[in-house]
């Protein structure tokens, strides 16, 4: 019963030394002693060779399937070595061109696309319009430079004309001031005048003195007059200016409404791509040109694989192989005599390999054989 319940015990003078007595040693079938066993331990005994029955059967038709399909592709092999060499030229170069499209299939996975799907799929829905939507943020965008340029042009002016204001109305009004002292100034004059004649009873003193006081007092009229020439002329600068400025902010204001329609739109076009610039979307656009025309590649070489995989297929399928479609792994054998041999070494070992078990499974199938004649012979005693 070793086959079933282990190994057997060894004799204290006997003890295998190799792999080979082990295995043996393993295989080997011991009688059991009728007598040990009841009846129970019998129907236990006949299921667990039952049992081991079906189980080498099916695997021993699992190894017989396998190395008829093991024969069948190096029958394949043959086949296909022996075509004729216009057909076998035919695979070899479809072949070649496979493993030629399978590299650049391979470099395409392997780089870093340009854009992200999201960018590319939103450039394939706004293809036809991105062209001119980059132009048309480009002019935006000197629109809203030239505007700003304007706005800083009329802030500085703006602030110009309300610094000229302030010293136009700091002149105005120390002018008024100085016109305030000139009458003062021509009003102690006259009182003088007055005081210096109800004082003065000399008549030959008199003219002096009226001609005195009435130099001084033209003197001080013509600063009054002249104090107020200025003062109007700083009035009428000061309207000027404040016309000015009222222009200024005018036009300020104006443009400042140019620049809020020209920045809304720009944000627009802006937020539609999300980027920050033309500039960006620019960059943008030529990478999705670049990542389309790659993808456009990558799909071409994906047909030109199908087209030359199905001339391949269409080839073997005329020439009776076993299983034409396997040659769709091994296109690399097509295309390279040398892998070919290594393929055909490769199924050669496996099919010996598989000899070899199909012959140690008849084997055990005879020994299990021999068990249940033993078997046999338990139940009838």
């Amino acid at each position: 019963m070793g086959f079933l319940f282990g190994r057997k015990k060894h004799n204290a003078t006997h003890e295998p030394e190799t792999v080979d007595d082990l295995l043996a040693d393993e295989t080997k079938v011991e009688e059991p002693r009728p007598e040990s066993l009841s009846a129970e331990d019998k129907r236990e005994y006949g299921k667990s060779i039952d049992e081991a029955f079906e189980e080498l059967n099916t695997q021993g038709e699992r190894l017989r399937r396998e190395y008829a399909m093991t024969s069948a592709y190096l029958s394949d092999i043959q086949l296909i070595d022996n075509m004729p060499e216009e057909l076998r030229a035919k695979v070899t170069h479809h072949a070649k061109n496979i493993l030629s499209l399978m590299v650049d299939r391979k470099m395409f996975q392997a780089g870093k696309p340009g854009l992200s799907d999201r960018r590319y799929t939103m450039f394939e829905s706004l293809s036809d319009t991105a062209v001119d939507d980059i132009k048309q943020m480009q002019n935006d965008e000197k629109r809203v430079s030239m505007i700003v340029k304007d706005i800083k042009i009329l802030d500085g002016e703006k602030a110009s004309l309300r610094r000229d204001i302030r010293i136009l109305q700091n002149e105005r009004k120390n002018a008024g001031n100085f016109m305030i002292v000139f009458f003062g100034v021509m009003l102690f004059i006259f009182l003088m005048y007055i005081v210096t004649g109800l004082v003065n009873k000399d008549p030959s003193h008199a003219t002096v003195i009226d001609n005195l006081f009435l130099s001084l007092l033209l003197g001080c009229l013509i600063l009054i007059v002249m104090t107020f020439c200025i003062i109007q002329h700083k009035i009428r600068d000061i309207k000027l200016s404040k016309s000015k400025l009222d222009r200024a902010i005018f036009l300020h204001n104006k443009v400042k409404i140019k620049y809020v329609n020209a920045a809304t739109l720009l944000d627009y076009r802006k937020a539609k791509y999300d980027v920050d610039s033309s500039y960006t979307l620019g960059k943008y656009y030529e990478a999705y040109l670049e990542e389309k025309k790659t993808r456009e590649r990558y799909f071409a070489t994906a047909g030109e694989l199908n087209t030359s995989m199905n001339r391949i297929m269409d080839i073997l399928k005329k020439q009776d192989l076993y299983d034409p479609n396997i040659w769709q792994a091994q296109i690399r054998a097509l295309a390279d005599p040398k892998e070919m041999v290594e393929v055909r070494h490769r199924l050669n070992e496996r099919r010996g390999k598989l000899r070899i078990e199909i012959a140690e499974n008849e084997k055990r199938i005879e020994e299990l054989n021999f068990e249940k004649q033993i078997y046999s012979i338990m139940k009838d005693n």
